[in-house]
């Protein structure tokens, strides 16, 4: 494989498999048919090219022709009544309603709605409905020629985005370590540089969450393929290592602010950093497939942090702490050790069966109804965003035929489609990423067009397609830019370069996204209308692993390891409400000082329990059997109940444990005491957390 190529990032190498997919379809078709079919085949491979993402063949194929013929489908609706302009818009209306109804069943469902949109869209190109069967045709045989090369390129691809995925997951996580270490760094510096580095590491870690979700759904399913439980062995390992960063965070304000504090917090940092270009470095390795070059690069060498127990007085109780962040240290450093042991091809730890494996993938192939009937009320956001959208590209519509240029006035309903989205704020982020990327788009192609040959432009086109699908989740600027070229090209390609359609398509854009900004405000889904449901969800998922990780049955380690992922998915769900929530006007945002106490304090539990499943594995032989399990369960009990949005009996309430309850002894020698610590600084977060996520709740039930 040629080392540029090696280089590539997952979604870049699937723009390029697109944009070679275009390439083969109009080969393909423009050699055996005539110019008008050719060019109808192509537009059906653009459409079907839409739900092509990264992922397996078996469901990326799928994906492609529901896409694919979905869009063709509609589009010979909306071409049969292009005589009836009234007619035509309640067809719109009537789609666009229906397609974005199928949000109900979540992101995954999002490919499919966005290409049977831009089918509606392209379809207002057709002056007439004359050969509207014909049209038909042509586009299935586009959806159907580029369904096989999709299936072909994504089966050949399949360990490449698996090897880019483990790539991305270990860069995550060396960006988790450095934000840390930033953390740290910054504690003792003014506190509005603190708290911009907490949210840096609170961003870094759910792009690992993320990372991890995506390497999970390409690298579980393929169980049977070789060299897959190394790769499997790497996410445990990244997920045990997510979870040792987690519990970094506990105790250390215990350390206070003097001297001996800021010599460990740095030396800690500066651990951080140096395993973090060790993760860098491992991926890297994994992305260019030179496992030799680790020979020759260990795992550097900690800072040794006990050596500040020499700057403290005899008798401080800190020098019972710094070795036990020390060890946390350590344990980071083995886990790195071991992700270089595997990728130098050490034999894999054994794993969970296929069918536990199975759990974690998020792909799912059914589309039940009842999901959409669910939404099928003003309550839900996403039947609001349906019927929003619905009304948007009506009003469009009949705009677009009423404004003095009417060249092409599917320019403007295509504006409204890519930058109304389903909040204010990514509305806001597309809103202003189309209109720059359009003008940047208009200036290249103004300066080009008269200077190129007509196959550079070809070659141009083809490109720009592959490049507005790769970073369409990526850098939408960019997609921006390259669709503008796809469109001026495609004029271009028609009738002679005009300059006309520069302005036009200037205007279009700009029009269309401020009626896209306008309409965010009709019968708008503002955050504090889902969260409710999303706090409710994130309290039962913290109480369920809470019950998981209190318990010292071995056999429900995978149960443990489901229920954390699925309560670090609430609370991400949470998090990126509250973070989108910011752009709304502060009249309709939710109570965002009780919100981000509530996911403080859930953050710090989901730590405690961390650093309690470590404690029960590591000392579990030296802890007496039925004390320990009676303080497992009681707490379990008290958490289940603090997280409950009933509020508990006043009896349940715990005081915050005090510096001076810090044990006498070291976790190695007596870990009991330690571990009833933990468990009473556990309830407490719970306490706090679910107080906190009552009284958000409370705020947000008098959402009309």
């Amino acid at each position: 494989m040629l080392g540029w190529f090696r280089r590539l990032p997952a979604y870049a190498v699937n723009g390029l498999c697109v944009s070679l997919g275009i390439g083969f379809v109009q080969l393909l078709v423009g050699a055996f048919a005539s110019s008008g079919f050719a060019q109808a085949a192509s537009t059906g491979a653009v459409l079907a090219s839409l739900p092509h993402l990264t992922g397996r063949a078996a469901a990326t194929v799928r994906r492609v022709l529901a896409g694919g013929l979905l869009a063709a489908l509609v589009a010979l609706v909306v071409v049969a009544t292009c005589e009836h302009p009234w007619s035509r818009g309640a067809v719109i209306a009537g789609i666009s309603f229906t397609a974005l109804m199928g949000m109900a069943w979540g992101t995954r469902a999002a490919p499919l709605v966005f290409s049977t949109i831009i089918g509606v869209v392209f379809s207002l190109a057709r002056p007439s409905s004359e050969g509207a069967l014909s049209l038909l045709f042509a586009s299935v045989c586009g959806v159907a020629l580029y369904s096989i090369w999709a299936f072909a390129s994504t089966k050949l691809l399949e360990p490449r985005y698996r090897t880019l995925a483990i790539f991305n997951a270990l860069e995550a996580a060396a960006a988790l370590l450095r934000a840390r270490a930033e953390v740290l760094s910054h504690h003792d510096l003014e506190l509005h540089d603190e708290t911009g580095a907490r949210f840096e590491q609170l961003n870094e870690e759910v792009r690992l969450a993320q990372a991890l979700q995506t390497a999970r759904d390409l690298v579980y399913p393929a169980t049977a393929e070789r060299d897959v439980a190394v790769q499997i062995a790497m996410i445990s390992r990244l997920a045990e290592l997510r979870e040792i960063v987690l519990t970094s965070r506990l105790d250390l304000d215990l350390l206070g602010h003097d001297h001996a504090a800021r010599y460990v917090r740095a030396r800690l940092a500066l651990g951080l950093r140096r395993l973090s270009e060790a993760l860098h470095h491992l991926a890297l390795t994994e992305r260019q497939g030179t496992e030799a070059t680790l020979q020759s690069y260990p795992v550097p060498e900690l800072p040794n942090l006990m050596e500040a127990a020499e700057l403290l007085e005899p008798g401080d109780m800190r020098a019972r702490l710094v070795p036990v962040v020390a060890t946390r240290l350590r344990y980071l450093s083995e886990e790195v050790e071991a992700l270089r042991g595997l990728l130098l091809g050490e034999t894999a730890r054994p794993s969970f069966a296929p069918h536990v494996l199975a759990q974690y993938v998020t792909d799912d192939e059914t589309w039940p109804l009842g999901s959409v009937v669910e939404h099928l009320s003003l309550h839900s956001p996403v039947f609001r965003h349906a019927l929003r959208s619905a009304l948007a590209f009506t009003s469009a519509y009949f705009l677009a035929y009423a404004l003095p240029w009417t060249t092409r006035p599917y320019w403007l309903l295509l504006s409204v489609a890519v930058v109304l989205r389903g909040t204010l704020d990514d509305t806001l982020s597309r809103r202003n990423a189309r209109v720059l990327g359009t003008a940047v788009g208009c200036m290249v192609v103004t300066v080009l067009v008269p200077a190129s040959p007509d196959a550079l432009l070809k070659v141009l086109f083809v490109a720009a397609v592959g490049a507005a699908h790769a970073f369409v989740n990526v850098r939408y600027l960019l997609t921006a830019i390259s669709a503008t070229l796809m469109a001026l090209l495609q004029a271009h390609f028609t009738a002679p370069f005009e300059t006309g359609l520069i302005v036009e398509r200037l205007l279009d854009t700009v029009l269309g996204a401020l009626f896209a900004w306008g309409f965010s405000y009709v019968l708008p889904s503002w955050e504090r209308r889902s969260l409710p449901v999303a706090i409710e969800r994130a309290l039962a998922a913290l109480a369920t692993y809470s019950q998981r990780a209190l318990s010292l049955e071995t056999a429900a380690r995978a149960e443990q390891r489901l229920a954390r992922q699925r309560a670090y998915d609430a609370l991400a769900v949470v998090a990126a409400a509250l973070k989108r929530s910011a752009a709304e006007p502060k009249s309709v945002q939710p109570p965002i000082k009780e919100l981000v106490g509530s996911l403080d304090h859930a953050q710090r539990l989901m730590a405690h329990l961390s650093s309690l499943r470590s404690l029960l594995q590591r000392r579990v032989a030296q802890l007496e059997p039925h004390q320990t399990r009676a303080a497992l369960i009681e707490a379990s009990q008290l958490i289940t109940t603090e997280l409950s949005l009933t509020p508990p009996p006043q009896v349940h309430r715990r005081r915050e444990p005090s510096h001076a309850e810090l044990p006498a002894s070291a976790v190695e020698q007596e870990p009991l005491p330690w571990l009833l610590r933990r468990l009473e600084a556990s309830i407490h977060d719970a306490t706090e957390a679910g107080s906190a996520a009552r009284q958000a709740f409370t705020r947000l039930a008098d959402v009309d």
